[in-house]
């Protein structure tokens, strides 16, 4: 990824790229505002342009430097992220490493950063993810070890709004003390959330909400969709992304839903033992979430 395939931001996007020219890379940078409007993207393209061996004059990472190919699949040796994660039976003191896996296959499906579906990604119901103490411990510990490919070890911290009390102090010690070639970046929602001494240790960066025409022109070309249709719920969205692709899944199913109830009218009308069936079975394929939604329906 590139920052030329990020929509809109340009001002962001000189503004990382001056700190790179300037060589005032700051040792924690907090990249905040609304959800769905692309933040985790810059933190990731920044994160790979700070790390990339050979990059363009026109101040994008090169994309085929071995640095650039790890950052591509998740797997820098120096890129360390942080993010909510939930407590198990078999996870007392969990860490962002249990789930990575889970977590790379979510940037790849939601790279607006869908906090209510990574949420439901986990098997603990109605979990609520943070950021736990655990976290930071481990954190200190693998920032010692100085960097072994690049210049800077990097972490991105996925809302860091998300961290309780005893995992946001240690991590203000970790800035107001960092590391050698150590970088902080913080990707927040709701910065008025995060402990203000850690909030004035790092420099702020805002990332404004998308405009209409941006949040349709993505849906159009992701989901082929009507150009009015991707522009109503646009504007229904309110330059949210991910509430964007919510309110197009949600017509979908609706439509859906309304198809098999014309359809179970038409059978039942007809007296149609077999069609029934059928249509029982095909009820019952959808899974048990979607069929409790359309009796709901």
């Amino acid at each position: 990824m590139n920052f030329k395939d990020i929509p809109a931001h340009e001002n962001v996007k000189r503004q990382l790229r001056d700190m790179v020219a300037d060589g005032r890379v700051p040792h924690a940078l907090l990249l905040h505002g609304p959800a769905g409007s692309g933040k985790f993207m810059l933190a990731r393209v920044f994160a790979q342009y700070l790390h990339c061996e050979h990059p363009t004059s026109d101040g994008e990472p090169c994309g085929t430097c071995p640095a650039c190919i790890q950052h591509q699949t998740f797997n820098h040796v120096d890129t360390l992220f942080v993010y909510p994660v939930v407590k198990t039976e078999k996870l007392k003191e969990p860490v962002s490493d249990d789930y990575i896996e889970e977590f790379r296959d979510f940037i790849t499906s939601s790279p607006y950063m869908d906090f209510d579906k990574w949420a439901s990604s986990f098997e603990k119901k109605n979990a609520q993810p943070i950021i736990y103490v655990y976290e930071s411990a481990g954190l200190e510990r693998r920032l010692a070890v100085s960097a072994t490919a690049s210049k800077y070890k990097i972490v991105i911290m996925w809302l860091p709004e998300k961290m309780n009390e005893q995992a946001a102090n240690k991590l203000l010690k970790l800035i107001e003390e960092p590391y050698p070639g150590t970088i902080f970046i913080l990707v927040s929602n709701d910065a008025s959330a995060i402990l203000p001494t850690i909030k004035s240790r790092c420099r702020p960066v805002e990332v404004t909400r998308l405009d209409d025409a941006t949040v349709a022109e993505y849906l159009t070309r992701r989901l082929a969709m009507d150009p009015q249709d991707a522009m109503a719920s646009a504007h229904i969205a309110g330059g949210d992304i991910n509430a964007a692709l919510r309110t197009v899944d949600a017509t979908s199913v609706s439509r859906m839903f309304f198809d098999y109830f014309v359809q179970l009218m038409r059978l039942a009308y007809q007296r149609d033992v077999k069609g029934l069936k059928q249509w029982s079975a095909d009820i019952t394929s959808m899974g048990r979430e979607q069929e409790v939604k359309f009796y709901e329906y």
